[in-house]
């Protein structure tokens, strides 16, 4: 299979997935019934029990596809208030089957929807009826027993046909089409992909013809009928433009690249696999992104672009080698290869063509293995299939041999009479090694308590120690009142990953100058909070002791003091952060920013301030501070922030949150009150992580000159 056939395949396996998906009812439900209301019919004493089931069947789907558990809870809490009523019982039964799908519980969800099936059948529900045999399509589907997703769609289908259904045909036909395409059965995929189509035609669908020219365009890729290929793909791309069909544009530039290098065109090739790069940027799914970059990298090699080919590889390899999609890691060495041996890289050449044929022959050896199974079970069958037929010709003689049967029979009472015996000494004897084993298990689970509870005692002393390290940190970080007395306008988003934290803010007043730090330091929890510890003594050692004013010296003697103490083996402990000192007499703003960049809002414009990029101790380079100068006027806001916010886990993909829309967040409530401002930022906050773990320290501080 050719390096530019991969993105076809996966996108293919990602279209049926969403197709399929798309058509369980309950992903699109909606719910305008504001929560408040539907809790208090819920928990009312005079609410009806269906009044009830149905406000749980609400919950649940609001609740989809990222709560399953959620799903689940209320789906079997509705369940049990409407054991009488079979409708809305086949609806909450349904429910939960969609939440163990969406737990991956295929099995919990097949025994559900089989369930919600039969009730269903038995109301004569016809819609959903269609849309439970295709819910249990899809579980066979995903489980890979083929002939029982085909049986379920196919009852689908004739359900659908005798109701007269014209959409649901066309939708169970295109799912029947996918399914013999991942079967390879090209002809079978394209008769129903046709009926798919007559049906789009006739309601004059433009955008679904399209998304069924797609697949079409599939069959005939396999079928190595490059002019049938090009014609259904360039159809789709006008319409998919039209409506902004991302994902399905994405597949038609790649499969439209794909024809362009079989025309021996690469430079054609290349322009429509950016074309698709493009469209998986927007759509924040780097994975394909990075596919595509091999694609063009492979284009360039054949134009003989070699550094150019050479950097879009070394991009994509990093996310391919993280998601270990192995077949295109194959391609990724194999154009790294040629790239550094086009370019005289002997070395590292060398290196990308061992990891090529090493990853080739472990993906044939896998095909191979697969081979032997297939041989291995033909074989088996064929064994049983023979005794089979012995098993039959043996029943024939022993038939026409009366008294052989008849002694065989004797010969079988004894036989079953010595086993039973056996049986029953077997019996007996695991009822006393159980017997025994019950009182080993009672000894050891008293042990197991015991070693509890010194664990439990252990771990309250440990947690007690870590409060009390809590309680000296906290009277080192910069206390509130210290802060209103010398910058009024102020607030503090402080948020530790654990009880301790490597985060710190801390100020000091020197003659007429006010210093305010917000810092990182090296790690988190009980490691973060010593090195904070650590930094804060040389920070106020630098300016109460040895009247150090500018901020940038302030950094250097802190990095020299942090080097000299604690990086003496190689360590590269130290922080990242910024000091700002505000002269109270001149009101003239000055810093200095390590890593770190402060954030200025001015005239309804947001200002990311000049860093240096080096950390407070050992780093990649070391080099003079910068002392900068602050332009702010009356009003103007000014952020200082680590970097724990920006780089917390969440939202509905499971992404970072990121600087920039940590930047956009704070521009867009600057204008806000400053306590406004702190309650935004941690119920955003809160609201992206939702129930991901909290990865590092974060600490926001506003100030507004």
């Amino acid at each position: 299979m050719s390096v530019l056939n991969i993105n076809k395949i996966a996108g293919r396996m990602l279209r049926i997935t969403l197709m399929i998906c798309l058509f369980i009812g309950y992903i699109s439900a909606q719910t305008s019934t504001k929560k408040d209301s539907l809790l208090a019919v819920l928990y009312s004493s005079s609410s009806a029990d269906t009044s009830k089931a149905k406000v749980c069947n609400t919950f649940a789907r609001t609740f989809v596809p990222n709560h399953p558990d959620s799903i689940i809870y209320y789906g079997k809490k509705g369940a049990a208030l409407v054991k009488s009523n079979k409708v809305w019982k086949s609806h909450l039964i349904n429910t939960i089957g969609v939440g163990f799908f969406y737990k991956s519980e295929h099995d919990s969800a097949l025994k559900y929807y089989l369930i919600a099936l039969k009730l269903r059948e038995e109301t004569g529900i016809n819609t959903l009826i269609g849309s439970s045999y295709n819910n249990i399509a899809v579980i066979y589907q995903i489980k890979g027993e083929t002939e029982k997703a085909m049986e379920f769609y196919m009852r689908n289908l004739k359900f659908r046909e005798k109701i007269k259904d014209d959409d649901g045909i066309a939708n169970v036909c295109q799912n029947i089409g996918n399914l013999f395409n991942e079967q390879q059965d090209v002809k079978s995929a394209l008769s129903y992909y046709d009926r798919t189509f007559q049906i789009r035609k006739k309601e004059k669908d433009t955008l679904s013809i399209a998304q069924v020219y797609l697949n079409i365009a599939n069959c005939y890729d396999i079928l190595d009928m490059q002019d049938s290929v090009y014609y259904y793909l360039t159809y789709s791309v006008p319409v998919l433009l039209k409506h902004n069909m991302l994902d399905g544009l994405a597949q038609a530039y790649n499969g439209l690249g794909i024809y362009y290098s079989k025309m021996g065109n690469p430079q054609l090739a290349g322009n429509y696999f950016t074309k698709s790069k493009d469209c998986y940027e927007k759509m924040d799914d780097m994975a394909s992104v990075s596919f595509e970059l091999v694609n063009i990298g492979m284009s360039k090699i054949d134009m003989k672009d070699y550094k150019n080919a050479l950097r879009d590889c070394e991009q994509a390899l990093p996310t391919i080698l993280e998601v270990r999609y192995y077949e295109k890691l194959k391609y990724c060495y194999q154009c790294l290869y040629k790239a550094h041996k086009a370019l005289d890289h002997q070395k590292e050449a060398l290196v990308y063509h061992e990891k090529y044929s090493n990853l080739k022959d472990s993906l044939h050896n896998m095909e191979r293995t697969k081979e032997l199974t297939t041989i291995e079970l033909t074989h088996k069958h064929n064994a049983e299939k023979e005794i089979e037929e012995l098993k039959h010709k043996k029943d024939i003689e022993i038939r026409e041999k009366e008294k052989e049967n008849q002694r065989t029979f004797i010969y079988f009472i004894i036989f079953g009479l010595c086993v039973s015996i056996f049986l029953i000494a077997f019996v007996i004897n695991r009822l006393n090694i159980t017997k025994k084993q019950k009182l080993i298990i009672e000894s050891q689970k008293k042990d197991v308590e015991e070693q509890k509870e010194i664990i439990m005692e252990k771990q309250k002393e440990i947690l007690d120690s870590i409060h009390y390290a809590k309680r000296i940190q906290n009277t080192l970080l910069a206390h509130q009142d210290f802060l209103n007395e010398n910058i009024p306008q102020n607030f503090v988003y402080f948020n530790p990953k654990d009880i301790v934290s490597g985060d710190f803010y801390w100020a000091t007043k020197h003659g007429n100058n006010f210093y305010l730090a917000v810092c990182d330091s090296t790690g988190h929890g009980v490691p973060g909070a010593f090195m904070s510890l650590l930094n804060i003594g040389f920070l106020t050692e630098a300016i109460n002791e040895k009247n150090i004013v500018e901020t940038n010296l302030i950094f250097e003697y802190v990095r020299e003091r942090l080097i000299s103490s604690v990086s003496k083996e190689g360590q590269k402990d130290g922080f990242d952060g910024i000091i700002v000192r505000f002269n109270q007499l001149t009101n003239e703003i000055t810093y200095t920013a390590a890593h770190n960049a402060p954030i200025l809002i001015s005239n309804n414009e947001l200002i990311e301030l000049s860093k240096d990029k080096m950390p407070v101790g050992i780093g990649e380079k070391k080099e003079q501070f910068t002392c900068h100068k602050i332009q702010a006027k009356q009003g103007d806001m000014l952020y200082l922030y680590t970097d724990g916010y920006a780089d917390q886990f969440g939202g509905p993909k499971g992404k970072k949150f990121k600087y920039k829309s940590l930047n956009e967040l704070l521009f867009s409530i600057s204008n806000n009150s400053l306590e406004k401002q702190k309650q935004e930022l941690e119920s955003n906050f809160k609201n992206w992580k939702g129930n991901i773990e909290q990865v590092d320290d974060v600490c926001v501080i506003g100030i507004q000159i």
